[in-house]
């Protein structure tokens, strides 16, 4: 049986309990980057069916063992031409990036905007568009980078499928997405560990500017909501400082768009 789920960024995570397949041989370099542009390609091409909204909470431990709960908003926007994904906690701060829009398309970039909360009296721009290394700022302090939320390694423009292995009993095909233009604080490189059916992330690590491991990403919990999987609780721990993010979706409270889903 296979579980789809929306997961952040309106990108499709997923995650199989059908028997494996056996694992296969390693691709060599044309091959690896031709299959991995294709792969890609095709995980890109996916989107969301329909507008919805939900709630969850962040849960964060630092590198000292404190912890702090942030209670999260989620709206997913879906037109013709692209999608949106708004994230926003539920606490007053007046830190940029305690709420970003990621707009998603086929055929282009995604595009990251947060509420200009500090603009000078003259400055008339309720949002700010951010660039660059910018969408590798933490998202309402967690381990959550703005980038994760959009799945941007995606984006790069150098894919290379490595081999297919088994990880948690699932055939993957492991994926390198390379950073063109790596810097401190950014990533550059992410392998994915990608379900070779359902074509979803069941795990990641991505790398930091020195090619030292930075993070690890995994699916922890799924509910079955109607009659689907869906991802209940994701976990991202930075090895390099010892804290970790939880991120938890409260499936009671989503509530999808009448008119959107035809219901």
């Amino acid at each position: 049986m296979i579980f789809r789920l929306s997961l952040l960024l309106g990108a499709l995570l997923l995650v199989g309990f059908s028997e494996p397949k056996p694992a296969t041989k390693a691709f060599d370099p044309m091959e690896a980057a031709q299959q991995g542009r294709a792969l890609v390609v095709e995980i890109l091409s996916q989107r969301p069916a329909q507008n919805l909204t939900n709630t969850g909470v962040l849960k964060i431990r630092d590198g000292q063992g404190r912890r702090i709960e942030i209670a999260v908003d989620f709206v997913l926007s879906v037109t013709e031409s692209n999608w949106w994904a708004v994230y926003s906690t539920r606490v007053p701060t007046k830190e940029h990036y305690a709420a970003v829009t990621i707009v998603h398309s086929e055929s282009g970039p995604n595009h990251y905007t947060i509420p200009n909360v500090s603009r000078p009296p003259n400055d008339t721009n309720d949002i700010l568009r951010l660039s660059g290394n910018q969408i590798f700022g933490s998202f309402a302090g967690s381990d959550f980078f703005m980038a994760d939320l959009g799945i941007e390694f995606f984006y790069w423009p150098e894919q290379k499928l490595l081999k297919s292995e088994l990880r948690k009993s699932r055939l993957c095909r492991v994926l390198e997405s390379i950073n063109p233009q790596p810097a401190p604080g950014a990533y550059s490189r992410v392998v994915s560990w990608i379900d070779d059916e359902s074509l979803g992330i069941i795990h990641a690590e991505a790398y930091d500017f020195q090619n030292k491991l930075l993070k690890e990403f995994d699916a922890k919990k799924i509910k079955k909501v109607k009659g689907e999987w869906q991802l209940e609780e994701m976990e991202i721990s930075n090895v390099q400082t010892g804290s970790r993010t939880q991120i938890e979706f409260n499936f009671d409270a989503k509530q999808f768009n009448e008119k959107s889903s035809g219901e």
